[in-house]
């Protein structure tokens, strides 16, 4: 239950959980926590479940990142002096991703990973449309998501102003 005064929200407010709705992304599950709207256009806050084997290439986009591991064990890509770099994170640790930085993380181990993921102003809209909504209690999805879906999202992604790295930028990863 939400705590609004009027339709101008002026007041602390109370976002309980799933309040906001869920969205998945190519079998990653995100919780919008606190959205553009509410955050005078500045941010938005989600919960992700990265279920194993599940990931997001190397990609760069204008807006910053900053994710904050919940639970579990991941990956996060940066590009170094040699290429690509792969970081290992676990619970308590923060990853910081600067506007225009490549960056990518996947979930190489057995168990789900829970991350919390704030965003500058722009990200939301995109996980909006690139997301499928999830109904309350529905559980992850199994399995790789299939070449279209990965096509559909990709186009998306390329509207909102995402670039991928080109297959070789991996090759050292």
């Amino acid at each position: 239950m939400s705590d609004r005064q009027g339709s101008k929200q002026c007041n602390v407010r109370r976002l309980g959980r799933g309040e906001q709705g869920k969205v998945d992304v190519l079998g990653i599950q995100l919780e919008l926590k606190v959205g553009e709207a509410d955050s005078g256009g500045h941010y938005s806050l989600f919960e992700a479940v990265v279920p194993p084997g599940a990931g997001v290439p190397l990609h760069r986009h204008a807006e910053q990142e900053a994710f904050y591991v919940l639970e579990g064990e991941a990956q996060f890509c940066r590009m170094g002096e040699s290429g690509a770099e792969w970081l290992d994170v676990g619970l308590g640790d923060t990853i910081t991703i600067p506007g225009g930085a490549m960056h990518g993380f996947r979930n190489p181990g057995p168990a789900a990973v829970r991350l919390l993921i704030t965003c500058a102003q722009g990200l939301e809209a995109f996980f909006h449309e690139a997301g499928v909504a999830v109904a309350a209690g529905s559980p992850a999805p199994s399995g790789p998501p299939s070449p279209e879906a990965i096509e559909r999202v990709i186009g998306i992604a390329v509207k909102h102003g995402q670039t991928f790295a080109p297959p070789e930028a991996l090759s050292a990863a």
